[in-house]
């Protein structure tokens, strides 16, 4: 859990601004299913990266389970490959 929470720490300082977009949204009842793009910027130290000012958008995808109107369950994926592309650490694939 330090391991979570050290990582989550990390990307705030990092990336401290946070714009989302809601791309998409489908109520299946009992499941809702959001996909957004997060926007951020690279302004501050993260994972022992010097910040690059660079702005960053990757697609999210989160699911939702309801029961009785109320969230018992989330999954998500975030496009980390594509966040770090933008940023510079992994190169771009052909």
């Amino acid at each position: 859990m330090k391991g979570v929470k050290a990582l989550a720490s990390s990307v705030r300082v990092g990336l401290p601004d946070y714009r989302e977009e809601i791309r998409l949204l489908i109520d299946g009842g009992e499941y809702i299913v959001v996909e957004l793009l997060i926007e951020r910027t690279h302004t501050g130290p993260m994972h022992g990266m010097a910040p690059t000012g660079n702005a960053v958008a990757f697609p999210d995808v989160t699911i939702l389970k309801l029961r009785e109107g109320k969230i018992v369950e989330q999954r998500g994926l975030s496009d980390y490959l594509t966040m770090f592309q933008q940023l510079g650490v992994i190169p771009e694939l052909v």
